[in-house]
């Protein structure tokens, strides 16, 4: 039975887009990795939602399917994504009134499945998709929400040629589709979040250099602001910003006392973050503040002016008992203000009088706006960083979680594959889905590997490992999965190198995957292995199709396509894995590159530093022949 319980033809199902041409339908794990690959590569919303929707059409051999995503605020339904609907049809359901009732609202209330036959179109919501619904010949309808956590951003809708109910493998496919969906959607959110973060410090970045630019000149007061912006520059975090804050306010305001509250406007609320110069008592029972308390930071956090008592003897604040305690006489509390945003008041405090002139309150209120772009900058960096670490954090448990049902399915699959009593008409079919899951499982591999593997920053656990034996063990596991391919090694004697045994073996086993990929069927890859003035050599050499001119120079990127599409020898596939490779050679200190010539294959190489003195010894040469050979 096939995914909408009808009988599995033996001719490959297809089904027809707007333009009248034809679609393959793709069923299994295999659908997503499109979509998977896309998350990894952080791709728009709208070209993930896109690949989605293709998808599920693919899966279920949908007339049509679309992707809306949910606008409360506007109380309404966005198409951000569709396949099927035909020119003249999108526009009539792009932007919908958000259902309160029927089958759409059903979905979105409930996070559940929805199948609506023909006849109960009468009941679907809003009227527009009802129209479509009867204008396109839809004989059923397939409603599934996108869920993230609580929320329900988005729902996904599809319209079938047929009134009979999704079985479970095709509710399982849609459910993934729509899972990978939200994954897209939250990601989104998490990127456009970051983005406005990182624009907002960069604006805040701007913004100092702007005011350093204004006030750098030759006064000693000018040469001061330069420093404290450098300084507070230097500083990478909140914390380190707010000690550089202190100590200036005491260097350069010549205070005798500083304090930086941290504001919550929300909550009309400050927080002391550090202070200096204060007895430990001061501010034991009072780290937190309304704006309404009896404290003339409060006072500014509610005035939003800066506030000046030039004695305290003839002029006590609100706090006036607790700076007689302390024996302080004058007082300056500023406001911290960037983009028009309360950042936080620096309370600073002197033991004797202080007289201010107009001129020494705007040269405090500009390094106070210092203090303020640098707090905010690094608090911003903060976010960032922890958006950033959620985000690999998510990534690194979704390969995880991927990893096991499709480990269960090739187990399956060969399981079946092994049984003597096997259907001859399925062995095509299982073989397909072993390879399937194999292609899957390198990419999670990959995804796992790039949470490890950073541009500049490869976690490496080195240890000193023969790099012969372990191209002879890359080899021996590749004959096995890559059952016919004619495999040889041409190694030398030991050669030690101090290394990550794992990410060079990963090295070796994407180079080996690529060889074999663009190579014809049975023809000979060579692996050699040899050393030489105190490094060793791994090339792997294939007869294959070769790299075009053009393209050489973008191999190593993510993702890239050696193999234009529609090209001779194009595969379509595509990995992180000689982008990879390159970062973790590179990483050891090593060289990588390749020659290719068209129509004559490819010679991959890479270099590492021997971790022991080496001496070439011919005698101690080894052979080793794979597959067909």
């Amino acid at each position: 039975m096939g995914l909408m319980g009808g009988p599995v033809t033996r001719s490959h199902p297809r089904e027809r887009d707007a333009g009248g041409t034809t679609l393959p339908r793709r069923r299994g794990p295999a659908a997503l990795a499109p979509v998977a690959r896309a998350l990894a590569l952080q791709l728009p919303v709208e070209q993930t939602a896109a690949l989605v929707v293709e998808g599920v059409r693919s899966a279920l051999g949908a007339l049509a399917v679309g992707i809306w995503l949910v606008d409360e605020a506007r109380g309404q339904l966005r198409l951000v994504a569709q396949s099927g609907l035909g020119a003249s049809i999108a526009p009539a359901v792009a932007v919908l009134a958000l259902p309160a009732s029927g089958p759409l609202a059903h979905a979105l209330q409930s996070a559940g499945h929805v199948q609506i036959a023909a006849t109960d179109f009468a009941r679907l919501e809003p009227p527009p998709m009802r129209e479509v619904a009867a204008s396109e010949d839809w004989r059923s309808i397939v409603v599934q929400p996108l869920v993230v956590g609580a929320e329900r951003p988005g729902v996904l809708v599809g319209g079938l040629s047929t009134r009979r109910q999704l079985g479970d493998s095709a509710r399982t496919i849609t459910q993934a589709f729509a899972d990978l969906g939200a994954v897209a959607i939250d990601q989104l959110r998490l990127r456009d979040n970051a983005a406005s973060r990182f624009q907002e410090a960069e604006a805040a970045a701007d913004e100092l250099r702007a005011i350093n630019e204004r006030l750098v000149v030759s006064s000693l007061r000018q040469q001061s602001l330069a420093q404290i912006a450098q300084s507070l520059v230097r500083a990478a975090d909140v914390s380190g910003v707010v000690e550089m804050v202190i100590q200036q306010s005491l260097d350069t305001l010549g205070a005798d006392a500083a304090a930086v509250w941290l504001a919550d406007p929300s909550r009309r609320e400050l927080t002391l973050l550090a202070a200096r110069g204060f007895s430990q008592t001061v501010f034991a029972t009072a780290r937190r503040a309304s704006y309404d308390a009896p404290l003339l930071a409060a006072l500014v956090a509610r005035s939003g002016r800066s506030r000046v008592v030039e004695d305290l003897v003839e002029t006590p604040t609100l706090s006036g008992r607790l700076d007689e305690a302390e024996g302080l006489r004058g007082r300056l509390a500023l406001p911290l203000y960037a983009a028009e945003r309360l950042v936080g008041v620096l309370d600073t405090a002197t033991r004797a009088p202080t007289r201010f002139t107009p001129l020494d309150l705007e040269f405090s209120e500009a390094v106070a706006d210092l203090f303020a772009i640098a707090i905010e900058s690094a608090r911003l960096h903060d976010q960032v960083r922890r958006l950033l670490r959620l985000r690999e954090d998510f990534m690194a448990a979704a390969a995880h979680e991927l990893r096991t049902p499709v480990t269960v399915i090739r187990g399956q699959a060969q399981m079946l594959l092994a049984a003597e009593t096997i259907d001859p008409r399925s062995r095509p079919s299982l073989e397909s889905i072993a390879r399937q899951t194999d292609r899957i499982t390198h990419l999670i591999d990959d995804l796992l590997a790039s949470m490890r593997v950073r541009p500049g920053d490869v976690a490496l656990d080195r240890q000193r490992f023969d790099l012969s034996a372990q191209a002879r063990q890359q080899v021996e596991t590749a004959t096995r999965t890559y059952e016919g391919q004619p495999l040889r090694l041409v190694a030398a004697g030991p050669l030690v190198v101090h290394a990550d045994r794992q990410l060079i073996g990963n090295v070796l086993g994407d180079l080996l995957d690529h060889a074999v990929r663009y190579s014809p069927a049975r023809g000979e890859i060579l692996v050699e292995v040899s050393g030489r003035d105190g490094e060793a050599l791994v090339s792997v050499t294939d007869h294959g199709v070769g790299i075009p001119r053009d393209r050489q120079p973008y191999v190593f990127e993510p993702f890239y396509e050696p193999i234009a599409p529609g090209a001779p020898g194009y595969v379509g596939i595509v990995s992180l894995g000689l982008y990879l490779s390159k970062q973790i050679v590179e990483a050891h200190g090593g060289r990588i590159g390749f020659i290719s010539t068209v129509g004559e294959g490819s010679t991959f190489w890479f270099i590492l530093p021997l971790g022991d003195t080496f001496t070439p010894s011919p005698a101690g040469a080894t052979r080793v022949s794979r597959g067909g050979t």
